[in-house]
């Protein structure tokens, strides 16, 4: 008899209860834009939309009495088959078109089990998977919260970054090149979302990045953290500002912020 319990890892979360089916594609869309710019996905990276959709409608016509969390689910394979096919997996290829052909047949349960452990899989083999937004990351109630505590950190802290943004910088000061690299056109963000949140997204995903490097380093001390931590603001900032006279005391204010993320993190100092 086996005593251990299996421990869901669910770092897609859960699906939407928030959102009405007219919306589902535009909030799949927006939740997972950061995806979007993979490799993966550069053959048709400027109509992401109609690829979603077109295949959407299919599913829609073959399944006509889908749930909006099964549509959702659906949408999530169809980007997981998107991973497979380009990495060449062709058994979770093959997998995942059962599970698309099998949709009637599952519970929404088994559904969001499914999509979180193959995504989840992937995250073992490949260099990129599907990522939930950080903005979104507590609404689909993703354990990335629970389990990354850099991210938790940064987002229990969206508010007071996000003002540090609106007040050294005005939107004109963004590069538009830069929101461009890292975010898709046919997105239509506004419905959920504001300017300075997707700025703050952004600046989420980098700095996590920053940090990862930094903690393949053997040895640290607090002052080369915090040499680090600063001009790894500078080097985002210097890409994202356009006026150069507004970053260092902007950087000032986001080192300080970050410190003791860093303090903790390696050293166990709250």
């Amino acid at each position: 008899m086996n005593n251990y319990q299996s421990v869901k890892i669910r770092f897609l979360g859960e699906a939407p209860q928030h959102i009405k089916e007219e919306d589902l594609l535009d909030y799949f869309l927006y939740t997972f834009e950061m995806v979007w710019v993979a490799p993966v996905f550069d053959g048709y990276r400027n109509k992401i939309r109609t690829h979603f959709e077109e295949l959407l409608t299919k599913l829609r016509k073959r399944h006509p009495h889908l749930s909006v969390q099964k549509q959702w689910w659906s949408l999530v394979l169809i980007a997981l088959q998107d991973f497979a096919e380009k990495d060449s997996f062709p058994y979770a290829h093959q997998t995942i078109g059962k599970l698309l052909n099998s949709l009637d047949e599952m519970n929404e349960e088994e559904l969001t089990d499914y999509c979180n452990d193959i995504n989840h899989s992937f995250s073992n083999e490949l260099p990129e998977v599907i990522g939930i937004r950080p903005s979104e990351v507590e609404n689909l109630q993703s354990d990335s919260y629970q389990n990354d505590y850099p991210l938790a950190y940064l987002l229990d802290r969206k508010d007071k970054f996000i003002t540090l943004f609106a007040q050294h910088l005005e939107q004109k000061d963004i590069k538009p090149l830069f929101i461009g690299r890292v975010t898709v056109k046919e997105i239509n963000r506004e419905k959920f979302t504001d300017f300075w949140k997707t700025y703050f997204d952004i600046f989420v995903g980098y700095s996590l990045s920053m940090l990862e490097m930094m903690n393949q380093s053997t040895t640290v001390t607090e002052e080369e953290i915090q040499s680090f931590v600063r001009q790894s603001n500078m080097v985002f900032l210097i890409n994202s500002v356009k006026n150069v006279s507004k970053i260092d005391k902007l950087n000032s204010d986001i080192t300080q912020s970050l410190m003791p993320l860093y303090n903790e993190y390696f050293f166990g100092v709250k």
